[in-house]
């Protein structure tokens, strides 16, 4: 019996050992699996962990950088350009690109990354890239928009003279843009992580003016008036001076602002230019002699009509910036001598004189002039009485130097001392009597004749004298 409870003690001692190998191993297998496990999670990212987007949870570094290169090589960026073309039309275009052939890496390695999350326990990730600089721009410079053979500078509406008027050149819109702007905007972007870059800030496509802009479109206005001008002036001797578009736009200048203005000082030089004209075409007028008809008259300066520069200056400007178009006669300071209504006639020729009342021959009459061989010759011209008297003694020098002394009844003078007046020493009169046996210059006339001419001249009738 009692060896047999020895061998019982013998069994239960051999089974605690057992039982305490076993216990001993199973710790053993826990601690080296804790271990195991402790190296496995130390490897390897926590739950929940993102990595720009990409979920790295419980990957070891190797594991989470294959994935994350995957998602590298999967990647497009795209590119979005908006612009006008030259007609003002949007172009909206986008390019793509896969990130592989831009050749995008992360910043910072994944390893580097593992080890700051065991140091902070941060579980969301936003690394950025790194980008091969000369892939990204030679990629953007296949891009036709970045090119820079193809960039149009904007150009703003401006104004022109054509074909002697103004037009408004129309604007054109650009395509220009900064390269290097463009590659550090997408530089930064890519780098950052975004996947789409929009260039459409960076394009300089719309002109400053426009064809429709306000300034330009009155200032057109305002001078193809002016252009638009035509002013006929009918001169005295029928002939005519055109002022128009072909003098008028060589008075048109464009200022540094690119808008045109009328320079007045050139209506002042036209006004001028116009004034030698007139006061050559006003020199003489045209006059119906009896029974001869049209011949010219030259008038003395007090007599001829001179253009009213002032006047004219206003009138010509004023028509100027209202575009007016119009047929008129220069304006004078005086008005012309005229035989349309009452007028005396003297001819030297035939030694006649006649006295027009409106229409109707008052008076013809024979008449002396002055003594040519004498030098006494009655002067020509157009002349107006000066005053009229009865019972006046003319007093004067003979060619020889002798005074002489003559009494008039009726004396009318017109130049000076030469006038008409009664010749009671002449038996006769007309003919060839004022070659050598004239007047000292007056107009000799038989009483009765000078009595008709005294009751009608007055300093309103103009008097003509000529030498047929």
């Amino acid at each position: 019996m009692k060896k047999e409870g020895q061998n019982v003690r013998k069994g239960l001692k051999r089974k605690k050992t057992i039982a305490l190998i076993i216990t001993i191993v199973i710790m053993v297998i826990f601690m080296l699996t804790g271990l195991i496990l402790v190296r496995q999670l130390n490897i390897r990212f926590g739950f929940n962990t993102v990595i720009n987007g990409v979920d790295c949870s419980l990957l070891t570094v190797e594991e989470a950088t294959e994935k994350l290169n995957n998602m590298l090589s999967t990647k497009m960026i795209s590119f979005n350009v908006l612009y006008k073309n030259e007609k003002g039309d949007y172009i909206d275009k986008t390019y793509g690109s896969n990130s592989k052939l831009l050749e995008l890496k992360l910043e910072t390695s994944v390893e580097e990354i593992l080890k700051v999350q065991k140091e902070s326990k941060t579980k969301d990730f936003n690394i950025q890239y790194v980008v091969n600089e000369d892939a990204l721009r030679e990629y953007l410079l296949s891009l036709d928009e970045l090119q820079e053979e193809n960039m149009i500078e904007p150009q703003n509406a401006y104004l022109q003279m054509s074909n002697g008027k103004v037009e408004i050149v129309s604007e054109i819109y650009g395509l220009e843009i900064d390269f290097n702007e463009a590659y550090n905007l997408a530089l930064s972007r890519i780098t950052s992580g975004e996947t789409s870059v929009d260039f459409t800030g960076l394009f300089k496509t719309d002109p400053e003016i426009l064809s429709t802009d306000e300034s330009l479109v009155e200032n057109q206005t305002k001078i193809n008036t002016i252009l638009n001008t035509s002013i006929t002036f009918v001169l005295n001797d029928n002939t005519e001076e055109v002022l128009d578009r072909n003098v008028i736009s060589n008075w048109i200048y464009q200022d540094s602002d690119g808008l045109f203005y009328l320079d007045e000082t050139n209506i002042e030089k036209y006004i001028n230019s116009l004034a030698e004209i007139v006061d050559e075409k006003n020199s003489q007028i045209s006059f119906n002699a009896t029974d001869i008809g049209e011949i010219s008259l030259y008038l003395n300066d007090s007599l001829k009509p001179n253009l009213d520069i002032d006047a004219e200056f206003t009138f010509v400007k004023e028509a100027l910036y209202s575009g007016e178009i119009c047929r008129v006669e220069p304006i004078y300071d005086k008005d012309f001598v005229n035989n349309s209504q009452s007028y005396v006639e003297l001819d030297i020729s035939r030694q006649k004189v006649w006295l027009y009342i409106g229409e109707e021959c008052i008076l013809e009459t024979d008449c002396v002039t002055g003594n040519v061989s004498g030098g006494y010759s009655t002067p020509t011209g157009i002349y107006y009485l000066t005053y009229k008297t009865r019972g006046a003694t003319l007093r004067g020098y003979n060619s020889d130097g002798s005074r002489y002394a003559s009494y008039v009844e009726y004396w009318m003078p017109f130049n000076g001392g030469i006038g008409f007046h009664d010749a009671s020493w002449r038996s006769s009169f007309g003919g060839n009597i004022y070659l050598t046996n004239g007047s000292h210059g007056c107009v000799n006339m038989p009483r009765n004749a000078a009595k008709i001419l005294y009751d009608y001249i007055d300093s309103s009738m103009p008097i003509f004298v000529y030498a047929s």
